[in-house]
């Protein structure tokens, strides 16, 4: 069985589709005995010129990774997210009964109106540069697992279109009796 066909059924049917653009240079070197994935010990990289995990594209995508005692580390992950600049780290732990997945992520400068409109139906117009940090940890394939912190910060932007804030006039318009 492929270390492919061993990861899907960790993710619920709903994971995006995950694809690669143009050309990937993978590098690896495997030790252990073929059969028994449980063996294996690989390390290596990955180069992309895009990868796409729906409704994503990584551009200039770099990974470093390894396998060993059933836990993949990808210690360092980088490329070009919404025109900003986005790395982190992944690690999968598949040493346990429901394997453990943490994240950690940080994207600086991605543009807000590209990422908007990633996400909705309809195209907006949205202004500003958008930083955010996560920091995920859970149980890969089970979503209510998951905890984590994170931030998210708005440079010379524009909100006025997020629902959010539609609200906002009314509030201020309300009369205060005193």
């Amino acid at each position: 069985e492929s270390l492919l066909a061993q990861i899907k059924p960790l993710f619920p049917p709903s994971t995006p589709y995950i694809a690669a653009n143009g050309n990937i240079v993978l590098t690896f070197l495997c030790e252990g005995p073929l059969p028994d994935i449980n063996t294996w010990s690989l390390t290596g990289d990955v180069t992309s010129s895009a990868i796409l995990i729906e409704p994503l594209v990584i551009q200039q995508f770099k990974a470093d990774y390894s396998y060993r005692n059933k836990v993949l580390d990808i210690p360092q992950f980088s490329g070009s997210l919404f025109d900003g600049h986005s790395e982190g780290n992944l690690r999968l732990d598949f040493s346990f009964k429901e394997p453990k997945i943490r994240f950690i992520h940080l994207s600086k400068g991605m543009n807000l109106n590209m990422l908007m409109n990633a996400f909705s139906e309809k195209e907006e117009k949205f202004a500003g540069k958008l930083d955010l940090a996560l920091e995920l940890d859970g149980i890969a394939g089970d979503p209510s697992s998951i905890t984590g912190i994170g931030s998210v910060a708005l440079c010379e932007g524009r909100l006025w279109k997020l629902p959010v804030f539609q609200g906002i006039p009314l509030l201020i318009s309300i009369p205060i009796m005193g």
